[in-house]
């Protein structure tokens, strides 16, 4: 294997953690699991000191973890920073907004902002600051925008970022910026003299904290395409071929009380072509609700999600619910592919 020398240090990497919770009507600072980080965002738990709920405005939420070595800014340029996107050439020196966004997209945005607010809201998001945080954060990010943002099918890049030695970071750690898509403008983020702005993450890997940056922070790269791609089938995955290609249709049960059912299903009448595809694509879906068992809580909509079947095959579905699963469950494989590429430096 080739070997590299970093300035940066790699963090422990660990999905399942256990998240620190601020409340913010008593101050009391608690750890929780994800489920019970979960619980909380669906008012079905409360701070265990005072006993406020998230419906109200002061209630617990995530927070980092106060003794993160990270918090001390001059430490912020000695850690690898992660990130995936689907453009295969990240950092753009010249960032094109529109690119790989669907073109309904779009026009719907022309026609809604009329012309010249449309090409100013485009000249605004040239400027926006680029977003790199940690592994664990690079995936979920990855998971989230096949589910929400029409990146399905997409091939996706994992890069990992060594920052400048004299890159400046901002004092103080934010909150999450509240831009669209979290987005926020390089100049709000980053002001003159300052390089990398942190956050703390409250979207992807919860309670990390990520980084807002100007592309001139980034000293180098590596990139490979992820999920990694496979060859051979496990038995699981043999298993799930099988069940996936025999698959049979079940036709939907009459619901007694529903007077609508007739018209919802006349609605929509299934060729037997659209039967045993529907019948695969159920299948599929209860085999990747059950692997979703695998994942961390927060992140089993989008996996499942992730897995659909849609335009694939059974064995490629197979193939590519291994490599989702191994970017969560073998994450050292993936940075021993990673320290196999080159270290490319990134230009002005």
């Amino acid at each position: 294997m080739t070997t590299h020398t970093y300035p940066n240090n790699e963090r422990p990497i660990n999905f399942f953690r256990d998240r620190y919770m601020l409340c913010h009507q008593c101050g009391h600072i608690f750890t929780a699991n994800l489920e019970i980080l979960e619980a909380l965002e669906q008012v079905e738990e409360s701070c265990p000191a005072c006993g406020i709920t998230c419906k109200d405005e002061e209630s617990p939420r995530v927070t980092a973890d106060p003794y993160a070595p990270i918090l001390d800014p001059e430490n912020v340029n000695r850690f690898t920073w992660y990130h995936t996107s689907t453009i295969p050439d990240w950092p753009q020196a010249k960032f094109d907004p529109t690119f790989d966004k669907p073109v309904w997209f779009i026009e719907n945005l022309r026609n809604t902002l009329g012309g010249e607010s449309f090409n100013q809201f485009i000249e605004d998001a040239k400027s926006v600051a680029l977003h790199v945080g940690t592994y664990e954060s690079a995936i979920h990010n990855m998971l989230r925008r096949i589910d929400e943002q029409d990146s399905f099918g997409k091939p996706f890049y994992l890069y990992r970022v060594t920052l400048r030695d004299d890159a400046v970071t901002a004092e103080k750690c934010d909150a999450e910026f509240n831009g669209i898509f979290g987005d926020v403008k390089l100049s709000d983020a980053c002001p003159e003299g300052i390089d990398t702005a942190r956050y703390v993450n409250s979207r992807e890997d919860p309670g990390s904290i990520s980084l807002a940056l100007r592309r001139s922070a980034i000293a180098a790269i590596q990139r490979i395409e992820v999920p990694l791609p496979k060859i051979n089938c496990t038995v699981w995955q043999e298993s799930a071929i099988v069940a996936i290609q025999s698959a049979t249709y079940k036709e939907p049960v009459r619901e007694p009380g529903n007077p609508f059912w007739d018209l919802i299903h006349a609605r929509d009448p299934k060729t037997p072509e659209d039967k045993m595809r529907s019948a695969k694509v159920d299948e599929a879906r209860k085999i990747g609700t059950k692997l979703s068992t695998h994942v961390p809580c927060n992140m089993r909509r989008h996996f499942i999600s992730a897995l659909r079947l849609e335009g694939r095959t059974a064995n490629e579905w197979a193939l590519y619910a291994a490599g989702i699963l191994e970017l969560i469950g073998n994450s050292e494989n993936v940075l021993s592919v990673l320290d196999d590429q080159q270290l490319r430096p990134v230009l002005p």
